[in-house]
């Protein structure tokens, strides 16, 4: 059995179908036993949880749910008051929930996969489940192979030489060591402990990444790029191939003639959040951006009343730029020379 787990806060009830799309492109690239852990809250509806049940039930799959505010109360509670910036940041709660895993999981299970919603398994899941973790807690993907340079971020821990450039690794896809990390739990506390201090500081901490970075980045199997591919990153590349496709920094667009864009929709399509109330919510949000530009052109136009205007452009955009800005006869209007050919 290959165990998998997410970690889910929807407070829009908008979020589960990334878990449940992620969970697809899981069970459609395998043959093998799975079960699906899911990691929540409050904010898990009746009717997302039913689609999930549905979907692992589709494919003869299983899929557990843990609600972490009864499971884990004390130290979700001790989350809020030590980290309670989490709480206005563009990260949720539930991104510590994986440093609870050997808590919350089963002794019986061993080894767990644990993986961000935002997350495309186009392999299959057995392939990384058959890795040796040997007596390792973890195993994860570098972000220095991941072609992160970290130029103008600011990652604490990197400078102050907490870690090594070449030794952080990425959270979003880690394979755990739970009997490992059972023993040892408290390395985990102390990593938690020190991000809390570090966060009083006003040092700008990644939460759950660095704890697991303070704790472990000299001790971890380097897994392959591929097992953790940035979406932004391989798109240079414009080929697809077996890997995990990680669809951060707003990666996922709706134009379906990028490849990795379709990749995504090929699964999405797949699950019961794709309906009719999908079909209404994109066509209300083209609406709104449709109105929201005719909004700031009326305000360009407002800003620009009573000026003098004068529009220089190349010939093949000349009608283009007389309709969008509706020139006048009166106003003037230049066509600029050809660019020279280098």
């Amino acid at each position: 059995m290959i165990h998998i787990c997410y970690g889910l806060h929807d407070k829009t009830g908008r979020y589960s179908k990334f878990v449940g799309t992620s969970i697809i492109s899981i069970f459609e690239n395998t043959t093998a036993d799975v079960t699906v852990h899911i990691l929540h809250d409050n904010t898990l509806t009746p009717d997302n949880r039913d689609k999930f049940i549905y979907i692992a039930g589709r494919y003869g799959q299983q899929i557990k749910f843990y609600n972490v505010d009864q499971i884990a109360a004390k130290e979700i509670e001790n989350f809020r008051k030590n980290m309670s910036q989490i709480l206005t940041s563009r990260y949720t709660i539930a991104t510590l929930y994986r440093i609870l895993l050997p808590h919350i999981m089963e002794k019986n299970i061993g080894k767990i996969i644990y993986i961000d919603a935002d997350t495309i398994i186009n392999l299959d899941i057995k392939e990384i489940w058959n890795i040796n973790l040997e007596n390792k807690p973890l195993a994860a993907v570098s972000e220095s192979s991941m072609g992160l340079t970290f130029d103008g971020i600011n990652v604490y821990l990197l400078h102050a030489n907490l870690v090594k450039y070449e030794n952080y690794f990425n959270a979003g896809f880690l394979i755990l060591n739970l009997n490992y990390l059972r023993e040892n739990y408290s390395t985990i506390q102390n990593g938690y402990n020190k991000m809390c201090a570090f966060v009083n500081e006003g040092k700008h901490v990644s939460w759950d990444q660095d704890i697991l970075n303070y704790c472990f980045s000299n001790d971890y199997i380097k897994l392959p790029t591929r097992f953790n591919k940035f979406v932004t990153h391989a798109r240079i590349s414009k080929s697809l191939i077996p890997a995990i496709y990680h669809y951060v920094m707003q990666s996922l667009k709706l134009d379906t003639k990028d490849i990795f864009n379709r990749l995504y929709f090929k699964y999405f399509t797949k699950t019961p959040w794709f309906n009719e109330d999908m079909f209404g919510n994109i066509s209300a949000e083209i609406l709104n951006m449709h109105n929201q530009h005719k909004l700031d052109l009326i305000s360009l136009t407002k800003l620009m009343a009573g000026k003098c205007r004068a529009f220089f452009t190349e010939s093949q955009n000349a009608e283009f730029v007389k309709n969008i800005f509706a020139v006048t006869p009166e106003e003037e209007f230049l066509i600029t020379p050809p660019r020279a050919m280098t």
